[in-house]
């Protein structure tokens, strides 16, 4: 997927910060992406009727036509069955970077999130979202994930 493509290539190269709209564009394969509130973004990877998994990205206006992305956090989301004191429900886990700036985190984020996921997927009522903050420590890496421009 276009996503996990781009994904790949900030790991190898151990970005985070912005990026602009043609490097996001080397991958190649369309996704859905969702605009949320002005300045933020979903990049749709997986849509079933049992999971969501989407990236979450902030936009902001880069010259007249391009724009810059940052990776903001991931999206996952999944039916629970419940269980002896709990009832069946969606939850969904927004893993936001610990690192942002204050200017790329907008309280309003969550809400909006669980108002997309409950509108526009298969996501229902009830539905929790915990919001965790993250570090990307390191990675593993096995096998070649990109091509050699050298060859």
């Amino acid at each position: 997927m276009a996503s996990l493509c781009f994904a790949r290539r900030l790991v190898q190269r151990k970005v985070s910060g912005p990026v602009d709209e043609l490097e996001r564009g080397r991958c190649g394969e369309a996704m859905r992406e969702v605009r949320l509130m002005d300045s933020y973004e979903l990049w749709v990877a997986a849509e079933l009727s049992e999971a969501v998994i989407a990236e979450l990205w902030h936009v902001a206006p880069h010259g007249n036509r391009l724009r810059n992305y940052t990776p903001v956090g991931l999206l996952a989301a999944a039916p629970r069955p419940g269980g002896a004191e709990e009832l069946p429900h969606w939850q969904a886990d927004l893993y936001i970077r610990s690192d942002l700036s204050a200017d790329l985190r907008d309280t309003r984020l969550p809400a909006t999130v669980v108002d997309w996921l409950l509108a526009e997927t298969g996501c229902t009522e009830p539905l929790l979202l915990n919001i965790h903050e993250s570090d990307n420590t390191d990675f593993v890496l096995r096998g070649r994930i990109l091509e050699d421009p050298q060859e």
